[in-house]
C-alpha cells in the first residue's frame, strides 16, 4: 500500500483518522462562537454610535471608542 500524508487521505477509502470527527465538531463550534462574538461586537459598536455606552462600559468590554467609530463607519458604507 502506498503511504500518503494524513492531509490527503480521503475518508471514503476506508481509512480512519483518529479524532477527525471531534476536530471537525470543534471547528464548527469555534466558527459559531466567532460569529456570535462578531455579532456582539457589531451590536456594541452600533450602540456606541448611538451614544448608549459609557466609557467605563467600553473599558470593561475592551473596546476603544475610536475603534467602534471606525467600525461603525465601515459597516455603514458596506450597506
Amino acid at each position: 500500500m502506498k503511504q500518503r500524508s494524513w492531509l490527503t487521505m480521503d475518508m471514503t477509502d476506508g481509512l480512519r483518522i483518529p479524532g477527525y470527527r471531534l476536530a471537525m465538531d470543534l471547528l464548527d463550534e469555534l466558527w459559531v462562537l466567532w460569529h456570535r462574538l462578531d455579532f456582539l461586537y457589531q451590536r456594541q459598536c452600533t450602540r456606541l454610535k448611538l451614544g448608549e455606552l459609557s466609557d467605563e462600559r467600553l473599558k470593561d468590554l475592551g473596546i476603544s471608542r475610536w475603534e467602534c467609530k471606525r467600525e461603525a463607519r465601515k459597516w455603514f458604507w458596506q450597506d
